[in-house]
């Protein structure tokens, strides 16, 4: 098994240079797995900051993508790399020094398995705020899966931080949407939910490899309310926006009844209560404007479609 470690980056060379120095750490033969760096086009010194470890005679080589997105960045991942194993990293991550020996083994007894998620600890750099509950935890990249190894149940989704890939599984399903994900400095988002459902429909099922595990640093900028508001929010659009690409008018004006239902049954009235309470409330909020958004995208949709 030969793995490639692909780590999409933009603008981040301070942080990047503390995951390629967990990786270098790990404890699994240094020919068996490549570390490939795809630069989305920095500005900073990214490409110096690579070097320095390609000059020191390591297993580490760097691409620049000049498209600016993540999914290009990862599409030049998958073309550049040679591993049947592909994981991505993002550039903020530190792996745990036996994660790849972990993922080695998990293949070695699931070989079947095409997508895995594996763990990701969130480290807080700053005090947790009392309002930030766990309904936020993928914001920061937390996995809530437990510490055993398990196919993921409905619902559950690997978080783009720390994934893992057979590569053919690409070759049947094809690659990341370039019209989906983060571009450059501006947040979008459904690339990750977009080939998880692909791979879903090819029959696969997904698993979570609790001990591929890694640190994510937790930046102050997703930890203001306005940053989590517009996340929710984001959620709701683009949630709607892979309904009304994928399904037929019906079947998103049953969504978006379906939908309807939550926000009048579910999220207005924990909205109301957790005012009351003064428990959760932000919360509550937020959810209850992601649904509205997911209503009012259908709805605008649906006009298109016709």
């Amino acid at each position: 098994m030969y793995i490639s470690v692909v780590v999409c980056t933009y603008n981040r060379s301070e942080v990047l240079n503390k995951c390629i120095e967990s990786i270098i750490r790990n404890n699994y033969p240094k020919e068996k797995y490549e570390v490939i760096i795809i630069d989305n086009n920095s500005k900073d010194n990214t490409k110096d900051t690579v070097y320095n470890y390609i000059n020191k005679g390591l297993n580490i080589k760097y691409f620049l993508e000049e498209n600016i997105g993540l999914s290009f960045a990862r599409n030049k991942g998958i073309d550049v790399s040679k591993g049947n194993i592909i994981i991505f990293l993002d550039d903020d991550t530190q792996i745990s020094k036996g994660y790849l020996q972990a993922i080695k083994e998990f293949y070695s007894v699931n070989p079947e398995v095409v997508f895995a998620a594996g763990k990701i600890n969130p480290i807080w750099t700053i005090e947790k705020p009392k309002w930030f509950s766990k309904a936020f935890s993928s914001i920061v990249g937390e996995t809530l899966y437990g510490d055993e190894d398990r196919v993921l149940k409905r619902g559950e989704m690997p978080i783009g931080a720390n994934m893992i890939f057979k590569r053919e599984v690409f070759d049947e399903v094809g690659k990341f949407n370039i019209n989906l994900g983060i571009q450059g400095d501006k947040l979008y988002l459904g690339e990750e939910s977009d080939l998880y459902n692909r791979i879903v429909k090819k029959g696969y099922e997904v698993y979570y490899i609790a001990n591929a595990s890694v640190d994510h640093t937790v930046h102050n900028n997703k930890v203001n309310k306005e940053y989590v508001m517009n996340r929710l929010i984001l959620e709701g659009v683009s949630s709607a926006e892979y309904s009304l690409n994928e399904g037929s008018k019906m079947q998103c004006i049953y969504l978006m009844f379906r939908r309807g239902l939550i926000l009048l049954l579910r999220d207005t009235p924990m909205v109301i209560i957790s005012k009351l309470t003064k428990k959760d409330e932000f919360e509550k909020i937020c959810k209850y404007k992601r649904s509205l958004n997911f209503i009012k995208t259908i709805i605008d949709g649906i006009g298109r479609k016709q």
